[in-house]
C-alpha cells in the first residue's frame, strides 16, 4: 500500500498540483508537523507563483527538520527568486 505522502507527490509529479496539494492539506490535518507535506506545500506554492506561503511553508518544515538539505535549497530558490 502506497503511503499518503508518495500518493500526493506521485499526482505533483504528474502535474496535477490541485490534487496533490489535496493530499498534501489531508496529511497536514491528521498530523500539522509533517515536514515533508509542509514542504512539498511550499513547492506548489512556489510553482504557482505565490511566493509569500511557499516561504512560509518552507520556513515550518525547515523548523521541524533542520536536517533535509533539499528544504533549505528551496528556500534558497524561493529567496533567489524574490531577489
Amino acid at each position: 500500500m502506497t503511503s499518503p505522502i508518495h500518493q500526493g507527490l506521485a499526482l505533483h509529479q504528474a502535474g496535477k498540483l490541485r490534487e496533490a496539494e489535496q493530499v498534501y492539506r489531508d496529511i497536514l490535518s491528521r498530523n500539522p508537523n509533517d515536514s515533508d507535506a509542509l514542504h512539498l506545500l511550499g513547492v506548489i506554492a512556489t510553482q504557482s507563483h505565490q511566493l509569500a506561503p511557499a516561504l512560509r511553508l518552507i520556513e515550518s518544515a525547515i523548523r521541524i527538520r533542520p536536517d533535509v538539505a533539499f528544504y533549505h535549497n528551496n528556500l534558497g530558490n524561493i529567496y533567489r527568486m524574490t531577489g
